[in-house]
């Protein structure tokens, strides 16, 4: 059936949606703390959707900054490298200023973390006990302010269980966001959960649980139960062995794509779909009739099930060298 000239046509609500999606971005692109004042458009578009990804660049920026003290049992330290300190915003220029907090816990049963700005990723090591690094920034237009900002965060750590705090922005050139890097030991369970942030989960196993609205998800190298979604956000999914060890991998985003790899051996029951978007599978599958929306598959045999879902976005599968894993 051909689609009409002009599909907004007619359609006030769709209309408005659209003008208040495009109002949002607009603004959130401006209140997005940047990393100089003379960056291109361009630059900033891509360092505003980059920000949908799990934040991972303070795992080694907290043993540089110069120690500030100890604040609430944290460890504070200078954010390494951060010597810009004007950062562009809608409607001017900002001032940004920004510490890493430190802490160490001893080995909780369960990781619950919990951000409304900032990414969360966990990477699995072999180690005991738990590290958490919390970046938190804070910019405003006066510099004063930011600080105060700053120091008005608070991060409470208490047997497993993350929270942070601030005050209350909405619109504007005042705000604030934390970072979490964890590291932790392989078998671990853990529920993560912010509103502007990525979730990046890394050599893990245990019953793990991951929801944002705004960012996307990296897994890599996981086994166990995992669950989770994102609603604006890729999934860039990474398996490793020769099979899933544990119930299995359940994954959706609404609006954005989906890349997966896996060992070129890797047993696996796979089930994927799109509802607007294509399915590219870059080596041969054995299916009845043709992959155009959705993919029920058993790879080598099969195994515990692999499922990851978009409704908005296209879905790639690919073999990956294991060694690169």
């Amino acid at each position: 059936m051909p689609l009409p000239a002009n599909p907004l046509s007619g359609r006030p609500m769709r209309r408005l949606a659209l003008f208040v999606a495009v109002f949002a971005t607009i603004v959130a692109v401006g209140t997005e703390p940047s990393h100089g004042p003379h960056q291109s458009w361009k630059q900033r578009w891509q360092q505003f959707s980059g920000s949908f990804h799990p934040q991972v660049h303070a795992e080694s920026a907290v043993a540089e900054g110069a120690a500030l003290g100890n604040v609430d049992g944290w460890a504070v330290r200078e954010c390494a490298g951060d010597k810009e300190q004007t950062h562009w915003g809608w409607g001017g220029d900002r001032q940004r200023v920004c510490e890493m907090r430190t802490m160490r816990l001893g080995t909780p049963s369960k990781l619950d973390v919990s951000s409304m700005n900032g990414g969360i990723h966990i990477e699995g090591e072999n180690r005991q006990d738990v590290v958490v690094e919390a970046r938190v920034e804070a910019w405003s237009d006066d510099a004063q302010d930011a600080n105060g900002i700053l120091h008005s965060v608070q991060i409470e750590a208490n047997d497993g269980l993350i929270r942070d705090k601030g005050p209350s922005f909405h619109w504007g050139n005042r705000g604030y966001a934390v970072t979490y890097t964890i590291h932790a030991p392989h078998q671990l369970s853990a529920e993560l959960k912010t509103m502007n942030g990525g979730i990046g989960l890394a050599h893990l196993n245990g019953q793990l649980r991951f929801d944002t609205t705004n960012g996307g998800v990296d897994l890599t190298d996981l086994s166990g139960d995992v669950k989770g979604s994102t609603v604006n956000g890729g999934l860039d999914i990474a398996l490793s062995g020769q099979h899933w060890n544990g119930q299995g991998l359940d994954a959706e985003t609404t609006n954005g794509g989906i890349t997966l790899n896996l060992p070129e051996r890797y047993a696996a029951h796979l089930e994927t779909g799109t509802v607007n978007g294509g399915i590219e599978v870059n080596f041969p599958v054995t299916v009845q009739g043709e992959i155009r929306h959705h993919l029920t598959t058993d790879l080598n045999g099969g195994g515990p099930t692999i499922h990851a879902e978009t409704t908005n976005g296209g879905v790639t599968i690919s073999h990956a060298d294991a060694e690169s894993m």
